[in-house]
């Protein structure tokens, strides 16, 4: 019995769906869990605290899971016509903040200028 479960836990975390979505329940439970114990003291501390704290430590692992998405995407747009040659302004803001937030690249390299800049 136990080695069924494990088995299919194992299966479950080798594919990314599977992955993402373990990661996102555990994420959220903690995140419940903390909040549900911490109640209305600010900043929670003890269990509390240590639980919101993995909360947002596997909520920064899933925004570095959700990066790769780009590969996956890339590959479908040029099999799709684009051709060889994507414009830059094709990867989605979205990814680019997650990059800028997770400090793979700088926030002026992702184009938030005001036109009244430079």
């Amino acid at each position: 019995m136990a080695a069924g479960a494990l088995s299919g836990l194992v299966a479950v975390l080798e594919t990314y769906r599977g992955r993402d979505r373990v990661v996102r329940a555990l994420c959220y439970g903690c995140q419940l869990a903390g909040g549900a114990l911490a109640g209305p003291q600010a900043p929670p501390s003890g269990l509390p605290g240590s639980l919101l704290a993995v909360s947002a430590q596997l909520s920064a692992c899933r925004t570095a899971l959700r990066l790769f998405d780009d590969f996956a995407m890339l590959s479908y747009s040029c099999g799709y016509g684009l051709g060889p040659k994507i414009p830059e302004n094709l990867v989605p803001v979205k990814k680019k903040a997650e990059a800028a937030q997770a400090y793979i690249i700088s926030s002026e390299s992702t184009g938030n200028e005001s036109p009244s800049e430079g």
